[in-house]
């Protein structure tokens, strides 16, 4: 269990990073909302950049809860390793990150 919570707090802390990095980058104003043409249509404070690494820190204890609570249920507790359903979790923590920083990077950098 305990390499699980671990690799979902990374994943966390790397969202958080990429937030701080992209906050020190943005512009006083950044693109919050964009059309399906890829144009700007809300704008925005640059601390809002840190709403994705928040919703990603929430994700992710939520993930941790719900392995915790299965580990429980199924009396698993005593493994040492990342279950099949852990991995998936851990990917779907992933899949995240990489679409918040892509995000991240597309409303810092929309001119």
């Amino acid at each position: 269990m305990k390499k699980v919570s671990i690799s979902l707090r990374v994943i966390s802390l790397i969202s958080l990073l990429t937030g701080l990095i992209g906050f020190i980058l943005a512009p006083p104003i950044i693109a919050t909302h964009f059309t399906s043409t890829n144009r700007a249509d809300a704008t925005g404070a640059a601390w809002q950049v840190f709403l994705l690494p928040a919703i990603q820190i929430i994700i992710d204890e939520g993930l941790i809860f719900k392995a915790k609570r299965q580990r429980r249920r199924t009396d698993d507790l005593a493994f040492d390793f990342v279950l099949p359903q852990e991995r998936t979790y851990i990917a779907i923590a992933i899949v995240l990150l990489l679409v918040f920083a892509f995000s991240i990077y597309q409303m810092i950098s929309y001119r």
